[in-house]
């Protein structure tokens, strides 16, 4: 009889452990596929596991930061992200992390403490020391604030939209509401229809009714160039919108861990008639790395955002001249402007003003929009252009002061 039940009791132990088992290798797969959204509920269940049971170990709790930074659950990855540097479990990598979530949970006032504690245990680290120097100027841009006025253009929108910009008397912009027809696909870290880009005929009508025979026929997609079937969007046009930039996805399945990778690819369109064809001289993509976000600056050239080797770090702003009809080799703007976080979706006023998002400059939190200068630091914009969260996609009208901010200030997300 004791045998039969120490012998119940080992299967019903060996049943767990490959439970276990099962589940993490289960997460890892949902994370390595940058299913996020689905691996976050799995990781939280194994980190409670490990921290009530002891089964597993500190990194499941990491694994959980991943998954909730990157489906935008920022509490929560504070709360896992917390519980590491309570424990004294916490490495370089994740006192970086416990940084960021401070700012972009509105805890700035915690910055100073926090960065007192990890340099403590890592004294001679210098990205930490970095952090320490730069808390006291991040938490007094709190006190900065700016002669914009911020309002919601489409409050109401059933999905996520950014990237506003005018075309002709209406707006173009990218969103999530509409989606390819009955049998949309998914965005595998948001949920989310794929982005399209739809348009207003009049800027300042936020709304516009479609039926259902409309949305059948894809009338609420803005069809000029043809749209495919992964993301679409931002979008730029030169002065008079006889050319335009499309930043797409490119989509590469790497054969050996079967595992699809998306990159960004700009594209060079113009105007013929009543048609946009591409212009396939204007190929600065490949397939190893992302360019995109591409706008028109002032003086026949493009400036753009790109991760390719070389630049300074994460993803820079880049500029490509047409002389003589021709392009020449993208140039990095330097470290005036860029760091080494990711420079973004920047943007050229009238005036030729430079502006653009970072996440590696001086700001309250996640993506913010900064003035760039020849020879001087970027000027954050302040409150209440910027937020503790993501503030990107800056369009302004330099003569009349009005434009469109994209920002995912309320409920994590995107809205215009």
């Amino acid at each position: 009889m004791k045998k039969t039940i120490t012998f119940l009791i080992l299967i019903c132990a060996s049943h767990l452990v490959q439970s276990q088992s099962f589940k993490e290798d289960y997460a890892k797969s949902l994370s390595a596929q940058f299913k996020f959204i689905e691996a976050y509920p799995v990781w939280a269940e194994l980190a409670e596991n490990f921290l009530e049971k002891g089964k597993g170990d500190w990194n499941s709790l990491r694994y959980a930061v991943e998954a909730a930074y990157n489906s935008e659950q920022y509490k929560d990855a504070l709360h896992w992200n917390s519980l590491l540097t309570k424990n004294n479990q916490a490495s370089i990598s994740d006192w970086n992390n416990q940084f960021e979530l401070l700012r972009l949970n509105n805890l700035h006032t915690l910055l100073i403490a926090s960065t007192d504690s990890a340099q403590k245990q890592f004294p001679t680290e210098k990205s930490i020391q970095a952090w320490h120097n730069q808390a006291p100027k991040i938490v007094s841009i709190l006190k900065d604030t700016s002669e914009f006025k911020v309002n919601d253009f489409r409050s109401v929108s059933q999905g996520e939209e950014f990237g506003a910009v005018p075309y002709g008397k209406g707006l173009v912009f990218v969103t999530s509401e509409f989606s390819s027809g009955f049998l949309a696909r998914k965005d595998t870290w948001t949920n989310d229809n794929y982005y399209e880009l739809t348009f207003l005929d009049d800027a300042t009508i936020p709304y516009q009714e479609f039926s259902l025979l409309e949305k059948i026929q894809n009338k609420d997609i803005w069809n000029e160039i043809p749209h495919t079937h992964t993301h679409d969007g931002p979008i730029s046009f030169n002065s008079d919108f006889t050319q335009a930039l499309l930043t797409k996805n490119i989509e590469e399945l790497d054969t050996i861990s079967r595992i699809k990778y998306s990159r960004l690819q700009l594209l060079l369109f113009k105007k013929v008639g009543k048609n946009w064809i591409q212009d396939d001289a204007f190929n600065f993509n490949d397939k190893h790395f992302s360019t995109g976000h591409g706008v028109f600056g002032t003086n026949n050239n493009i400036i753009f955002s790109s991760d390719r080797p070389g630049g300074i770090g994460g993803a820079d702003l880049y500029e490509v001249l047409l002389v003589d009809g021709k392009w020449g080799a993208p140039k990095n703007l330097g470290d005036k402007i860029n760091t080494s976080a990711d420079e973004l979706f920047p943007f050229v006023a009238k005036d030729g003003a430079l502006y653009f998002s970072s996440k590696g400059w001086i700001g309250m939190g996640g993506l913010d929009v900064f003035m760039g200068t020849a020879s001087a630091t970027p000027k954050n914009l302040g409150i209440p252009i910027n937020t503790p969260n993501d503030d990107f996609a800056f369009y302004l009208d330099s003569e009349s002061g009005n434009g469109y901010l994209s920002s995912n200030r309320k409920a994590n997300r995107d809205q215009i």
